[in-house]
């Protein structure tokens, strides 16, 4: 079993579900933080090379302070490991589901956070609307313009080009213009910006 950052999965659930992107690679291949045992990590990364490309060699992370139990956390592993742990977790389980339930009434459907709750996989990625939105502005570009989708949405112009792309560590869109002339470049971004907002 391995953890990382809000994603945590037992053997059986290895093969992470879709839908894949550029961001989710991204993300578990160099930014996202892997713990767990060199030869279960490894088996992960074989699970998923399907989609996540070339599959990566278990390295420590620098940010895992190991696996060494102190006398504390050892105890409160035999506390919480019997019954006390299991009623413990049903509670503390109903209760955030009903947190998320009521947080989630006013997000449309197509904004939906990514959350799997079940005995072999927990996922909490909340913020997938950024995602969405790059997913609708690639598909409407690509359909006027000569488009590069790797890591968010190229977009190519005679005279510059836009990039679309959702930011791994921050709930927002990054946006990058260039162009020949100050006018044109103003144009390009006013273009993009004005399309963006109607896909939100």
């Amino acid at each position: 079993d391995k953890v990382c950052l809000n994603h945590f999965v037992t053997h059986s659930a290895y093969c992470l579900k879709p839908p894949y992107s550029d961001a989710w690679r991204a993300m578990y291949r160099n930014l996202a933080p892997v713990f767990g045992k060199a030869e279960a990590v490894n088996v992960f990364w074989a699970a998923n090379v399907g989609w996540m490309g070339d599959k990566t060699r278990y390295a420590e992370d620098a940010r895992h302070i190991g696996d060494r139990a102190n006398v504390v956390g050892r105890g409160l592993s035999v506390i919480f490991s019997g019954a006390l742990g299991n009623v413990l977790e049903r509670t503390l389980r109903y209760l955030q589901m009903k947190k998320i339930e009521r947080s989630m009434r006013a997000i449309p459907k197509e904004f939906r956070p990514r959350i799997i709750v079940s005995d072999i996989e927990l996922e909490f990625h909340p913020d997938q609307r950024k995602f969405e939105i790059v997913k609708k502005a690639q598909k409407y570009f690509s359909s006027c313009y000569k488009t590069t989708a790797i890591d968010g949405v190229r977009i190519e112009f005679s005279d510059g080009w836009a990039l679309i792309r959702a930011s791994n560590t921050q709930p927002v869109l990054v946006l990058r213009f260039e162009a020949s002339t100050p006018e044109r470049l103003s144009a390009i971004r006013s273009l993009v910006e004005t399309k963006l907002k109607e896909f939100q």
